[in-house]
This record gives structure tokens, sequence and C-alpha cells, in this order.
């Protein structure tokens, strides 16, 4: 591993990443921050996961711009190590995490983004395997179990036996081991930026969404993706019978021209009705995702509508899932055991 990261740092230029100016859009949307030093003085970094539009990061820069911006934070943290050593006279050799899950909701669960997030952890663990001394998820959704089961094959167990996963508490916690003199004010401790910001937003850029004129040409992610061909004048309809309540239903797709209707119905006891009325969606310029708890049993149909287009076909890219929450009591026993 040792050889792999000299060679991939050789091969990037990361003799030089300190010099490395970001794209614009990674400056203001990375949803991320770096802070200097704690109580102990360890620097921590505050990830604003929750925040975070990671499919717009994706569509508005390169891999390799997030690969070395990625790097790029890694390398203050270790330089803030070093002058941490010296400063407090002791060893400071890693850093505390906040992976802040405030307002993640399911479009967090886009799978790509997901896969692109995790290589970038991976990129921090295959060059930085020290790096994290700890790391606390606070604000965590309900589905985090669906999350963890994706991101846990894929972490060491070195890196997961760092993971606290705390509860309503996290403020008194964050406190106990960050200090409030050094911990944001939002977060429970007593530091704010100019003009009394809580949120510190002049070491913590705050993410939010990324608006469609960063966007670059011709970026898609259809390699997972399902092909078919919508005839003209006709639907494909994707049936799913729900037998589980609160199960989440995921899609993603996107056509090669032109728009395409997208809705879905269920049924269960009584007469079908319309969960989602079918809207026609231009995924042709920007691909469509998102996802619906399933409150109720039943057969739900997800329906993708050609009806209004008599003279062509549309060639559809397309993955549809069905995140069953049954499947998922041992990962909530699991992140229960972390939680200390």
């Amino acid at each position: 591993m040792i050889r792999n990261s000299m060679e991939y740092r050789a091969q990037n230029d990361m003799i030089n990443i300190d010099k490395y100016d970001p794209p614009e859009v990674i400056k203001r949307y990375s949803a991320t921050g770096l802070f200097p030093t704690s109580k102990d003085g360890y620097p921590f970094q505050w990830e604003l996961f929750g925040r975070l539009d990671m499919k717009g990061l994706m569509y508005s820069c390169k891999k390799s711009d997030l690969e070395m911006n990625t790097i790029s934070q890694a390398y203050k943290m270790e330089k803030y190590c070093r002058q941490q050593t010296v400063k407090m006279n002791k060893l400071i050799d890693g850093i505390i995490v906040i992976f802040d899950m405030e307002k993640c909701g399911t479009s967090h669960l886009w799978r790509s983004g997901i896969q692109m997030y995790m290589y970038l952890v991976q990129l921090l663990e295959d060059n930085y395997p020290e790096m994290v001394k700890y790391l606390y998820v606070i604000n965590a959704p309900a589905f985090l179990p669906i999350l963890y089961r994706i991101a846990k094959p894929l972490l060491s167990d070195d890196m997961r036996n760092k993971i606290q996963f705390l509860g309503s508490d996290f403020r008194q916690r964050l406190i106990d081991k960050i200090g409030a003199e050094y911990l944001p004010q939002c977060l429970g401790g007593t530091l704010t930026g100019p003009n009394g910001d809580a949120r510190c937003c002049h070491l913590a850029t705050q993410g939010g969404k990324i608006p469609e004129s960063y966007y670059l040409k011709n970026v898609n992610f259809l390699d997972h993706l399902e092909k078919v061909t919508v005839p003209r004048a006709d639907k494909l309809v994707i049936k799913f019978q729900v037998e589980e309540k609160d199960s989440i239903l995921k899609w993603e797709f996107q056509t090669n021209d032109k728009d395409i209707g997208f809705g879905i119905s269920f049924r269960g006891n009584e007469k079908e009705k319309k969960i989602l009325p079918i809207t026609r969606i231009n995924s042709h310029i920007v691909p469509e995702y998102g996802s619906l708890v399933c409150e109720n049993l039943g057969l739900y149909k997800v329906i993708f509508d050609n009806s209004f287009s008599w003279t062509k076909s549309k060639v559809l890219f397309y993955n549809i899932e069905l995140c069953v929450k049954g499947e998922l009591e041992d990962l909530q026993e699991d992140l229960k055991k972390n939680d200390s």
C-alpha cells in the first residue's frame, strides 16, 4: 500500500499539492470545514454530509478535481498536526471528524454519488491511513443503516472501530471532546464567525444545491443503468410488491433524447391511486433521481410514459431499487454497538 501511495502521489504531483486551487464550485459548495485545533490540540474536520450536493459536484467538475481537493484537505490537516505538535510539545498524530448528517435526505442514496464519496474516502485511507483518530456521526437520519450497509465493506476494520454514533446529547459529547471555545456555536460550542455567525462560515463551506449553470457538458453516469427502448405511444411499467412498511423505493433514469413521462401508482385493498402523478421530465438534459418511502403495503407501479409521443420511441437508461427496511435490523444492532 505504501508503494501504491507513493506512485499515486508522484503521478498526481502531490509535491505541489499545497498550491492546488480548486474550481469555484468546490470552493463554494464542498460542505466541509477545517478547524486547526481542539482543547487537546487535535485539529478537527466538520463534514456537512447532509448539506452536500454530490450529484451537483459530480456534474460540475472533473473527478481529478474531486481527488485533488480531497488530498489537498488532508495535506492541510497533516500540516495542522505538525504545527500543533510543535505548539503543544506533544505528538499530535491525527484529527477528529464530525460527520454531520443534518438535512440528509433520501436523495443522498443516489448510487453514483455514494460510490464517488466512498472512492474519496478510500483515497484518503490509502494515502493517509492513520489520519483519523475519531469519527463522530451526528444528526443521523432513519435510513442511516442503508448508507452504512453500502459503506461498511469499503472501510477498513481500523476505520470502523473509530466511528461513534452520537445521539441527541451530541452537543455535550462534542464539548467534552473538543472544548466549547473551539466548537461552532451551532454544535453546542461558543465559537462564532464574523458578525456572530453561529455556523462559522469563514471556516466551513455550507454546501447547498448547486445551480445547473455550473454543470459541465457531456457528463454521464450510465454504466450501472439498464437500457431499454420505450416504443412510441407506449409505456414501460415496473411493478414492486411492498410487504414491509417504510421500505424505500429509489429511482434513477436518463433518456438520450427528448423528455419522458414518469409517475408512480399504488394499489392496496382499494382501487389504484396515483402517488406521483405522471409528469414529463427533461431527463435528457439532467438525469432524474429520487426516492419514496412506502408507507402502505401493496403493489407499487413505476411508470415511464411515452404515450404522448406518436412518432418517436425513447431510449431509456434506468435503475429502480426497493430497499426493504426489515433487511436492515442487523445493521441497526451493529450501529448500536458502536454508539458509546
